[in-house]
C-alpha cells in the first residue's frame, strides 16, 4: 500500500482469504482471529464479500506511535467490484493494491473491527463498526494504573491508539487517482457521470463512493479533458 507519489510505501501486513472459515484457518491465535470467529456468526457479514485483514507497526502513520501496533478485519472487494461498491457501504475503510489473476487490483476493505494498542503500556483501543448500529469504543488497561501519575499517562497513551486508529481510513492515497489503474479509474469515473445524467445531485453521488465531492468533481473535470 502506497502513500503519495515519491513517499515510501506503508509496510503493511495483508491477508485476504475466499471465506472467513478459510480465513481462521490461516490466523495465528490472537485478537485477529477471536474477531474473524465473532464476524463468522454475524448475521450482517455482506455474502457478496470476501474476508482481509491488516496489521502494521505504528510508525508507518509516524514516529509518535513507534510502539504502538494497528490490526483492523472486515470484508473486501477487488477490482471492479471495488468500484461499484453496495450503496450501503460506508466508511471506515482503507484502499491497498492486491493480485488478482495475473492482475495487480485495488481493494477496498471495509474495517468492521480495528485494534490499536502500546503493549509496553498495556493500553488498548479497539473500534467496532457494525452497518445498521455504527460504531463502538472501547478500551483496556487503564484500570491497573496505581496513582494518579500512572493514570494520566494511561490516558496519554490511549488517547494516542486512538488517533493512531484514524489513520487508517485516512491512509494517503495510493498514489495518481487514489490508486486506481487508469481503466478502473475511467470506469469509475464513467459511472459517476450516469449518475450525473440521471439528474442526481453531487451530494447524493458523493454518498456511494469512499472520495469526497471534491474529488469526485475533478476527476469528472479530467476526464472530460482527457477526451477533448
Amino acid at each position: 500500500m502506497s502513500s503519495s507519489p515519491g513517499a515510501a510505501p506503508l509496510q503493511l501486513q495483508l491477508h485476504w482469504a475466499s471465506s472467513l472459515d478459510a480465513l481462521l484457518a490461516d490466523l495465528p491465535d490472537g485478537w485477529l482471529k477471536r474477531q474473524a470467529q465473532e464476524l463468522r456468526a454475524d448475521a450482517d457479514w455482506p455474502p457478496e464479500a470476501l474476508p482481509a485483514t491488516v496489521r502494521c507497526s505504528g510508525r508507518e502513520f509516524g514516529a509518535q506511535w513507534d510502539e504502538y501496533e494497528l490490526e483492523a478485519i472486515g470484508p473486501h472487494w477487488a477490482g471492479r467490484a471495488a468500484t461499484h461498491l453496495p450503496e450501503r457501504l460506508t466508511w471506515p475503510g482503507c484502499r491497498f493494491v492486491r493480485p488478482l489473476g495475473n492482475e495487480q487490483v485495488v481493494a477496498v476493505l471495509q474495517a468492521w473491527r480495528q485494534r490499536s494498542a502500546c503493549p509496553a503500556a498495556g493500553v488498548t483501543v479497539e473500534l467496532r463498526w457494525r452497518p445498521l448500529s455504527g460504531t463502538r469504543v472501547s478500551t483496556s488497561g487503564l484500570d491497573t494504573a496505581d496513582g494518579l501519575d500512572e493514570a494520566d499517562q494511561a490516558l496519554q497513551v490511549a488517547r494516542s491508539c486512538v488517533e493512531l486508529l484514524q489513520q487508517l481510513p485516512l491512509a494517503p492515497p495510493l498514489g495518481s487517482h487514489a490508486g486506481y489503474d487508469l481503466t478502473t479509474w475511467r470506469e469509475l469515473v464513467e459511472g459517476i457521470i450516469r449518475l450525473q445524467r440521471l439528474g442526481l445531485p453531487w451530494h447524493i453521488i458523493a454518498r456511494r463512493y469512499p472520495h469526497d465531492e471534491a474529488t469526485l468533481r475533478a476527476w469528472v473535470e479530467e476526464y472530460q479533458h482527457r477526451r477533448s
